[in-house]
């Protein structure tokens, strides 16, 4: 399947910056950014072949076993999709067109008369996706926020993705007679047929992060992304006041021998963090408790929490056949979000991932034990 990329941290864009300019002996830049909300929903993506299509969750292609029903609402909106596919087939034809620096003949020679995918990437939100939020209010609709053409069905470093640029110019194009329909401070979203959005026709942020003094910057993020948070833009627009999630940025600069394209990094409020930032101090103590405490910081509620909805993404029960799953997913993503923490800590990495599973083994079999009593009081009524 053609997933789409793990969206990293403000950290990972730093040390991505650094690592080049290190490299190259460059001067430390000052890059733009453009910031696009993130919604609480669902990673979900249609790849277009021809005219053939299929729908992917994040995990999986969606087959019969689709647990949130997004593959019927494509079913519904296919015009209105493929149309978006039509016009971004027009924008990647123009990049052929005109070879450069960055994208240069042999490399677009390699895209030339091949059959490719068009994956279009958005988040699926609303109803029976997620909970307490305020999006989780509101009809499903599907929000989209990437573009990629690639030559396998598999991911690749040398797939092309639309900069926020070409975004921009498609939603224009596709767009077109839609163009007002999201011009009203409020809009009703049940009088709106086509539920498909481009994320950037929601409020966005622009940001200048000297990479010489990023700590300047890094308050304005906690300012505008608490914000977004305290009241989420998406659903403000569509009537309903309630928690957001945070800010997607996209780096917009364009600066030699750094991939700025590839700059992209979240930031979270402080209810969707899923770690806890405190100050973890390694003294003399038992080395349990030390790895202990810092394994507190990552398995955090929300992340948990995500564990559940892999499990229901991937069709699998809520029972003790799925912990091994569940386990796994944890450790997986618990050493691909925060290795550079475990590492910097200097603790035993067997002993950090042991008490990973640990942790959350526990908040498993806790979590059924409590649902169990639920449903079984639920019983005596």
């Amino acid at each position: 399947m053609l997933k789409y990329f793990s969206t990293s941290q403000f950290k990972d864009a730093l040390s991505s910056v650094y690592y080049s300019v290190h490299k190259h002996q460059l001067q430390l830049p000052v890059l733009k950014f453009n910031g696009t909300i993130k919604v609480h929903g669902a990673n979900h993506s249609i790849v277009f072949n021809n005219n053939n299509y299929y729908c992917q969750s994040k995990n999986r292609i969606l087959d019969e076993s689709d647990p949130y029903q997004f593959s019927p609402f494509v079913e519904q909106n296919l015009d209105f999709l493929k149309n978006i596919k039509d016009k971004a087939d027009e924008i990647f034809n123009m990049f052929l067109d005109k070879p450069n620096k960055k994208y240069d003949e042999k490399y677009i020679a390699e895209y030339l008369n091949q059959n490719l995918n068009c994956t279009i990437y958005g988040e699926w939100t609303g109803k029976n996706v997620q909970d307490g939020v305020a999006v989780s209010q509101l009809p499903n609709m599907f929000l989209l926020f990437a573009v990629r053409y690639s030559k396998e069905n598999q991911s690749s470093d040398n797939d092309y993705w639309f900069s926020p640029d070409e975004l921009t110019t498609l939603m224009k194009k596709s767009l077109k007679e839609k163009s007002e329909r999201l011009k009203k401070e409020t809009v009703d979203l049940n009088q709106i047929i086509d539920r498909v959005f481009f994320i950037n026709e929601f409020p966005q942020y622009k940001i200048d992060i000297d990479m010489k003094n990023p700590k300047d910057a890094q308050e304005k993020l906690i300012e505008l992304t608490q914000k977004t948070e305290d009241n989420c833009p998406v659903g403000k627009k569509f009537g309903v006041l309630g928690i957001g999630e945070g800010i997607v940025w996209s780096c917009e600069s364009e600066v030699e021998k750094i991939n700025t394209k590839s700059l992209i990094f979240k930031t979270k409020g402080k209810r969707h963090s899923i770690v806890k930032e405190k100050k973890i101090v390694v003294i003399d103590e038992e080395k349990a408790q030390t790895v202990r405490a810092l394994v507190e910081m990552v398995v955090t509620e929300n992340r948990l929490q995500q564990g559940m909805d892999y499990l229901f993404e991937m069709g699998k029960e809520k029972n003790i056949h799925s912990i091994g799953y569940f386990i796994t997913f944890m450790l997986q993503d618990c050493m691909k979000e925060e290795s550079e923490r475990f590492i910097n800590s200097g603790l035993d990495l067997k002993l950090i991932k042991h008490e990973i599973a640990k942790q959350s083994k526990n908040w498993f079999m806790k979590n059924m034990e409590t649902e169990k009593k639920m449903s079984s009081n639920l019983t005596k009524f």
